[in-house]
Order: C-alpha cells, then structure tokens, then sequence
C-alpha cells in the first residue's frame, strides 16, 4: 500500500495533479453534481444501510470506490467553506495521492488495519480516552465461551466512547476477557455502521481499534471465518434515546441480528454498558424529514445532543450465552422467538447489575422499537 502511495503521488504530481483538482473544484455548482451522483448510488443500492439492508451481496467494487470518490471529495470540497484560506491551499491536493489509496483500499472488510493489544497507539488512544471510573463484571463467574460468537452490545448512546474504551482498549479487560471469553479477545472484531468509514480520521480511529463494516455479507463472511463479532443492535438510531439515567433501547424492530445468529448457528453474548447514555442528553429531532432523509441515505441517525456534565461510572456487564441452532433459511417465527430469548436475557442481565448505577438502579429496560 505504501508502494501504490509512493506511484500514485509520482503520477499525480507528473499529471498536474493539483492543478487539475483546483479547476475542477472550482466549476459552477460542482458540489450538487457530487452530490447528487453520491445520493444516486447510495438510494440506488441501499449499501449504507449495513444490516437493514438484507441482501448477502455488497455493491460492485467501481460503485464502491465511485461513491467514496464523490463523498471524500465532497467533503474536501465543503471542507474549504470552514477553515481559514490560510489553513487551506492547493498544496492540500499533495495529501490526494498519498491517502486515496488507504481510504479506497477496504481495509473495513477485511481488518487488516487492526492493532494488537499490545500497539503503543492503542495504549495512547486508551489514555486519552479513559475515564475515571471504569469496570467490567462477568454475570456467570463459572463461563467459559471458548467460539466465535455474536456479541449484543447495549447501549449506544450518542457516541459510544465508554463502550469502545473500556471493552476494546481497557488493558485490564484481559485476564477477565481470557478467562472467560477467550475467543471474543483474541478473534474479536467490533462493526461500524458503513458510512463510519466515509469519514477520513473517524475511519482510521475504527479500523485501529478492530471495527468492521457492520453489511450483512462482510459479518457473515467473518463470523464464518471464526471469528467473533460485536454489533450495536440498536445502531446509531438508538443514540436518540441517550440521556442521563435513560434505559431504552431498539431491539423489537431488529431482526438482522438475530437472522445472522440463525444462519451461522452462533452464540449469542449480551453486553450492557452502564453509563454509556450518560456522556450526552440527545435532542430528538426524528419528525424533521431532513434527519429521517439522512437515515434513510446512510442507515445513520444523526448524534444531536449536548453533554451532560455529570459525574458518572463505565460499567460493562457480560450476561449469559444463548445457543442458538443452525437453520440456513430461518422463518420471522424462528427470528422472533430467539429475539424474545435474547429480550429475557439482557433484561435479566441489566436487572442483575442495575444497582451498581446510581442512575438506573430504579430503572426497567425498555424496548422501545
């Protein structure tokens, strides 16, 4: 990869490169053909939904790097309108040929980017990030889940940050983690919702730390690959419940998950993060088509909200696996009814631990979607 930077930047520079991109920035209203041959491929193919979208195929590897194309330069390009002249030249267009390459290169499907526990920028990235109180608890003490399997993860809040450090950097998680679920430390992968990967900086951030393109046919080639998988089955759309104290979570309308779970006969872990929904209070703005449209176009909710400014703990609790039979093509019946287990259990497990949180130890779960 760094060998195609190395040519690519050559070629760019040869080819006036930065000339070429600065007349083409500058066209009469180029930011709407960008955009708008974005919105085409994206409403056309439903690819950023993730795992809404059913389909076990992802798009075409031209529509792929066509749509990160227009998006990265849309986002260059509105990127000006922000920042001081000063702060922002031609020379910007050197970085092109350098970068282009990593970000079209689909390392979110294939993990090859992940750090080892062990990396100095993971240890950095969990510094900064740590909080100053931060536990995870084990529900069964005797568990010992040693297979790929699907882990639950609740809830997530408008920004997930309590969740990514204390179960994905902690380095305490480790002897916890091997003891009890060996497979999830070493072969675990997180996902992010697609669009994540859109962004330059936020992509790097997840795929570092472990993430996955959260599609349907990415998981499932994982999972069968034997590795185990988080998913934040509410997704970002759950973030508009976040709030201080709040315990409501998007599961009922989730059947993806679960499908999945079905199809590759993997076990399913619940995990709660006590907390989590404290970081922010969102501002729910879902009756205002323009949000409802971003859903629609990228499968993401838009985090709104502000922080809370309260004092609170990061508790990651870890309930019971549910074992779930192999069936290739499983009915709604056969959906609903492991959804159903899977509501049982993370309730169970959330009223185990409740106490532990000040916040929501007078709290039920509730399933709201």
């Amino acid at each position: 990869m760094i060998i195609n930077s190395i040519f690519c930047s050559i070629l760019f520079n040869k080819l006036s490169g930065s000339i070429v991109c600065e007349k083409i920035f500058n066209l009469p209203n180029i930011n709407y053909y960008i955009l708008s041959s974005f919105l085409l491929i994206s409403l056309s193919t439903r690819f950023l939904e993730g795992t809404s979208n059913n389909s076990d195929r992802y798009i075409s590897n031209s529509l792929f790097i066509l749509s990160r194309l227009f998006f990265f330069f849309l986002y260059l390009n509105t990127l000006r309108n922000f920042i001081p002249e000063t702060l922002y030249s031609s020379n910007i267009f050197f970085i092109l040929p350098i970068y282009l390459p990593f970000y079209l290169d689909g390392g979110e499907f294939t993990g090859s980017y992940t750090l080892s526990s062990n990396s100095l920028i993971r240890k950095y990235l969990y510094k900064i990030l740590k909080y100053s109180s931060q536990e995870i608890y084990i529900k069964n003490p005797s568990l010992y889940l040693n297979e790929p399997t699907l882990l639950g993860i609740h809830p997530h809040g408008l920004i997930p940050l309590g969740l990514v450090n204390n179960f994905s950097l902690n380095p305490d998680r480790k002897e916890l983690f091997l003891k009890h679920i060996p497979h999830a430390f070493n072969y675990g992968m997180g996902t992010g919702a697609t669009f994540n990967f859109f962004f330059p900086i936020i992509r790097e951030f997840y795929l570092i730390v472990g993430a996955i393109d959260c599609s349907k046919p990415i998981m499932k080639k994982f999972l069968n690959k034997n590795y185990s998988i988080g998913v934040f089955i509410g997704g970002g759309r759950e973030c508009k419940y976040s709030g201080f104290g709040k315990s409501d979570l998007i599961i009922t309308k989730r059947y993806g998950f679960f499908k999945l779970a079905l199809q590759t006969g993997r076990p399913i872990l619940p995990i709660y993060t006590f907390g989590e929904n404290n970081f922010f209070n969102a501002i729910n703005k879902q009756k205002i088509f323009l949000f409802e449209f971003f859903h629609r176009i990228t499968g993401l909710w838009f985090p709104f909200g502000y922080l809370s400014f309260k004092k609170t703990k990061i508790i990651t609790v870890i309930g019971d696996p549910i074992f779930v039979e192999k069936i290739e093509k499983p009915t709604t019946k056969d959906i609903i009814s492991l959804q159903n287990k899977y509501k049982i259990n993370l309730t169970e497990l959330f009223d185990h631990f409740k106490h532990l949180d000040e916040s929501c130890k007078n709290n039920k779960l509730n399933f709201i979607e």
